[in-house]
């Protein structure tokens, strides 16, 4: 019940909304219609035609009548927008897929790329950024077009569920000797995370330090060939 007052109003209290019309009880109002006193929002629905009631009133079974014909035809106009909904989604959908490749399947173990884009790292700028991070591997298949990925522990607050379009998979070696990049190193808590200093030396007035980490063993036996540890 609502309780509308006003300063210096003689209804005060919510008393002028907790008595009933005495014109309501005459035409049985509250007795056809119980739920009327409580506010509740009107019901507008499509089921099935129900018996004709008995031992009504010639108006009220015409009012039944006109009813169920009005939730007839509501229905089939339903039934009918439905179809044409359908049928404009599947043509909006064959036109946006004839410009699209079909998205690419990834099971179980494979390795992928995360695209970046929706990821706040510590660069600088996002121009300056990694456009994609891992490679990761999948670890489950949610849906054909969402994957749940195994993030190291720096991307922890990360949810490991994408979207198939963030993903793209990771080649094993494209092109034979070539030494990639070494990458950033792993992130916690803000702070750069090393496993040991693998080597170091003295150059004019600064230390040079080749920096070993879990996630770039790879990296680190690529560059004691290339002679650079």
């Amino acid at each position: 019940m609502i309780n509308l007052t006003k300063k210096g109003a003689p209804f005060q209290g919510g008393s002028i909304t907790s008595g009933v019309h005495s014109e309501l009880i005459r035409i049985g109002w509250m007795i056809d219609h119980p739920n009327a006193n409580y506010g509740f929002d009107p019901r507008m629905g499509f089921e099935p035609p129900q018996p004709q009631p008995e031992n009504v009133s010639r108006h009220r079974q015409i009012q039944h009548q006109a009813a169920e014909e009005f939730a007839t035809r509501m229905e089939a106009i339903r039934d009918c927008l439905r179809t044409e909904m359908q049928y404009a989604q599947s043509v909006y959908e064959d036109q946006a897929n004839s410009s699209r490749s079909p998205a690419p399947a990834y099971k179980v173990g494979d390795k992928v790329w995360l695209n970046t884009r929706n990821i706040h790292t510590e660069r600088p700028s996002k121009k300056l950024d990694w456009k994609a991070t891992g490679p990761h591997t999948v670890k489950a298949v949610i849906s054909p077009y969402a994957y749940e990925l195994d993030l190291p522990s720096s991307m922890k607050d990360l949810h490991p569920v994408f979207h198939t379009s963030l993903l793209r998979p990771a080649t094993g070696d494209p092109l034979p000797g070539q030494v990639n990049a070494v990458p950033l190193p792993v992130v916690v808590n803000g702070e750069e995370e090393w496993d040991r200093v693998a080597s170091k030396q003295a150059e004019s007035s600064c230390l040079l330090g080749l920096i070993d980490s879990s996630k770039q063993a790879a990296t680190l036996a690529q560059c004691k060939q290339a002679g650079l540890a």
